[in-house]
């Protein structure tokens, strides 16, 4: 970022301005820890950029805190009920859902944060979706804040899914086309062709800030080990079927626990010692434990195979999987933080997110099917993997760009910042016009 924003013509000495005050909107304390890692990345190079700004993330759920989830039986069952219901009644039960949240908690909430706070970021995450109207109608009520106070935004790290909802459309257009957007970047390829069903403003590619977990916190060097260790992740097939997108048939969680259960007899087969953990959303938890005799006994070689506790933090996620000599996992972030560390990985297919990253990094054929076909390859898949690598100048080049649109969205938000300081007119009512396009959203 340029220095000398705040200089003067003529040689007048700087005016001094307090710190930035930044809040960047996204699911920090969600119990899935890999949205911590992407909240704590960002929150942690953008600071330094812009600085060493105040930047504080909001959860767009309202958690405060990292806390082991509970209720994970009562989660499991409102998706699958969620998943029987056809798209518009689906709708209707999250909004009622909502609503009463929104408008006495949340809301509010966000309002007193936003006090004296000079710009808002909407960062990090599959936040762009409509898959159901949860994130379009926090996205909506939390922009709706930030236009209140006439403040620059941005949107920056998303992906994006395939839009289905013209009512979930309608409550993002705010946000994706308010004038005082200063800057709006998606995480892959895919996110930017997706986004034209949202929006009509170009978007630029950027990285993932998940993957600068391995600066924020570096690692020592791997172990030496007699047989290397792979990280199994293990995700609930109730998230899977609720999310997927290739169209495959939906898993049982009886066919889930026997599958994951192959994949460890597989890797123990082909020479490796197996920790199986998960990301932390307590539904796959819930899995794990259901799952835990079926995993214990792959290969006939309990001593081969150890179940890790839940990692209470994102950094204790990072250093988990950093600790690996492998991971495989549905899971996009186990990727990312893998990846960050250098640490091959193979990507189970299930959303075509995963697909994307794999294809951002050069690793297509390490991305594979959940299915039988699959599944009794992955031991010689990892072998092949483990002995490659992950090169190391496409890791560097990739994490150098990862900072790379940090800065610029950092420069974005200054120059935004400054323009709202010197003329704090300058965004007028026009943002008010946006507001009322929420208002008449809601409404339709």
């Amino acid at each position: 970022m340029a220095d000398g924003l705040h200089e003067v013509a003529g040689g007048t000495p700087p005016v001094e301005r307090p710190p930035m005050r930044v809040a960047v909107f996204n699911v920090k304390y969600s119990p899935n820890l890999g949205d911590g890692v992407i909240a704590l990345c960002l929150e942690w190079a953008l600071a330094a950029r812009l600085g060493n700004a105040e930047v504080r993330s909001l959860d767009l759920a309202g958690r405060q805190d990292y806390v082991a989830p509970s209720g994970a039986g009562l989660r499991r069952l409102k998706l699958a009920l969620l998943q029987r219901l056809p798209g518009p009644l689906r709708d209707k039960v999250v909004e009622f859902a909502l609503g009463r949240l929104l408008q006495r908690r949340l809301k509010p909430a966000w309002r007193r944060a936003l006090a004296g706070t000079d710009a808002a970021v909407f960062g990090g995450g599959q936040l762009i979706q409509d898959g159901d109207l949860n994130f379009p109608l926090k996205l909506a009520a939390a922009a709706d804040e930030c236009h209140r106070r006439h403040m620059p935004t941005a949107v920056f790290g998303v992906g994006v899914a395939k839009s289905r909802s013209e009512r979930g459309r309608r409550l993002l257009a705010p946000l994706l086309n308010a004038p005082s957007l200063a800057h709006l970047a998606v995480r892959d390829a895919q996110s930017i062709s997706n986004l034209c069903a949202y929006c009509e403003r170009p978007a630029e590619l950027c990285r993932d800030p998940g993957l600068l977990a391995a600066r924020l916190w570096p690692s020592p060097p791997r172990p030496g080990r007699e047989r290397a260790l792979i990280g199994v992740g293990i995700t609930h097939p109730v998230v899977l079927n609720h999310h997927h997108s290739h169209g495959a048939d939906r898993t049982g969680t009886a066919d889930g626990i026997e599958q994951y259960g192959r994949i460890v007899d597989m890797l123990v087969s082909s020479g490796f010692d197996v920790l199986c953990f998960s990301n932390g959303a307590g539904e796959d938890e819930a899995f794990i434990a259901a799952a835990r005799q079926r995993l214990l006994r792959a290969g006939g070689a309990k001593a081969h195979v150890a179940v890790a506790p839940r990692p209470p933090t994102p950094r204790a996620l990072a250093e988990l999987i950093a600790g690996c000599d492998g991971v495989v996992s549905h899971r996009l972030h186990a990727g990312i933080v893998a990846y960050s560390y250098g640490v091959p990985s193979i990507g189970l297919r299930w959303d075509s997110k995963l697909d994307a990253f794999f294809e951002a990094v050069g690793r297509v054929p390490y991305i594979v099917d959940f299915d039988a076909a699959a599944v009794g390859g992955i031991g010689a898949l990892m072998v092949r993997g483990v002995a490659e690598g992950v090169n190391a100048d496409i890791r560097r080049r990739t994490l150098d760009d990862a900072e790379a649109g940090i800065d610029r969205l950092a420069d974005a938000l200054a120059r935004a910042i400054e323009q709202r300081r010197t003329d704090p007119s300058a965004s007028g009512a026009e943002p008010l016009a946006f507001v009322s396009s929420i208002v008449a959203a809601g409404s339709a």
